[in-house]
């Protein structure tokens, strides 16, 4: 039945086959996104999750799908689902805690605007404040060679591909005006490490790390553990990519920190004691 009314909507507008899987889904999702049918994508990502395609709790979906559309992020890939959920856990985690909150690396907002939204679901009178965005607003910075991408098959090419300056680019307005529910997030373009020379001096209860690239990575980590809150975390979102996965292993060896990974390419960092006590 699904699949019948899809075609009924889209055939025969677009190229592709409707879709029994996911594969078929995000392969019809990208082609109407590439046509600007942005509504018509969003169509197909809802007829995939009602097919019960990466399914996700109910509340994380609701959050999910306005995310999208505030936010203007294509609905593909599916996977990334299941990782932002697993942020929003850890997220969950720490709301106890006193702290500001920062993520680096925002692209057009998606994940930022997940996380606020958890914090408003805690705080119905949340409006952003003490959460800090820091980006370049201009994408990935130069690779170096510490972000060289070896080896062979689709994981390692789609890495590639995106593993190039100017990647991941959203201007300052877009990212803003996709957050405009929470008016008081704190914004500071730039490249890392200048840009942390703005930052007001504060500690931080949960750090969110979406840099891909080596140099960032490392620099944020340096920057960020000596200003966590007692039982912070810090969420490196990218431990797939060579170069970010190096500069948490060298950091994390150097400090002499343990380190966890989800089932979703994520590393999770959770320092014992405050960050006066971590940087020997």
């Amino acid at each position: 039945m699904l699949l019948r009314v899809l075609r009924a909507i889209f055939a025969p507008k677009t190229p592709a086959a409707m879709p029994g899987d996911e594969a078929g889904f995000e392969r019809l999702m990208h082609s109407l996104v590439e046509q600007g049918k942005d509504a018509q994508a969003l169509a197909v990502y809802d007829a995939a999750i009602a097919a019960g395609i990466r399914p996700c709790e109910r509340d994380f979906d609701r959050a999910y799908r306005r995310a999208l559309e505030a936010t203007g992020t294509p609905p593909y890939p599916l996977r990334r689902r299941s990782r932002f959920q697993e942020l929003g856990r850890l997220l969950g985690d720490v709301l106890a805690l006193e702290g500001d909150i920062a993520e680096c690396g925002c692209f057009r907002g998606l994940s930022s605007h997940l996380l606020l939204s958890r914090l408003k679901h805690a705080d119905p009178g949340f409006t952003g404040r003490g959460y800090h965005i820091i980006d370049s607003f201009e994408g990935l910075s130069e690779p170096t060679a510490a972000d060289l991408v070896t080896g062979d098959g689709a994981a390692a090419e789609r890495v590639r591909r995106m593993c190039r300056r100017g990647w991941f680019a959203a201007p300052l307005e877009v990212v803003r005006a996709g957050l405009a529910e929470f008016p008081e997030v704190s914004y500071h373009p730039g490249w890392i490490p200048a840009s942390f020379e703005g930052l007001p001096q504060r500690r931080y209860r949960f750090v969110h790390l979406d840099l891909d690239l080596h140099d960032p990575t490392l620099s944020a980590l340096e920057y960020f553990f000596p200003r966590l809150a007692a039982g912070a975390i810090v969420v490196c979102d990218d431990y797939a990519w060579p170069g970010e996965r190096k500069a948490v292993e060298d950091f994390c060896a150097r400090q002499g920190l343990a380190f966890t990974t989800t089932p979703f390419g994520q590393a999770v960092l959770r320092p014992v004691g405050t960050g006066k006590h971590l940087l020997r």
